[in-house]
């Protein structure tokens, strides 16, 4: 039995597509909790960073 600890995926330098996928993958791993680290500097990735991540949470 596995004991604490969280997961946590970050988002710097990564498509958002690949990000998709790994998200898709984690939750096909567990149906625990797990951040996502959201970072970046280009307003409009990060706009649609920051729906893909509401969505997740969803």
């Amino acid at each position: 039995m596995a004991k604490g600890g969280l997961g946590s995926l970050g988002t710097a330098v990564r498509p958002v597509a690949d990000l998709r996928r790994q998200w898709d993958r984690v939750r096909e791993l567990t149906d625990r909790p797990f951040a996502i680290n959201q970072s970046g500097s280009d307003t409009t990735s990060c706009g649609a960073l920051a729906e893909d991540v509401a969505s997740v949470r969803a």
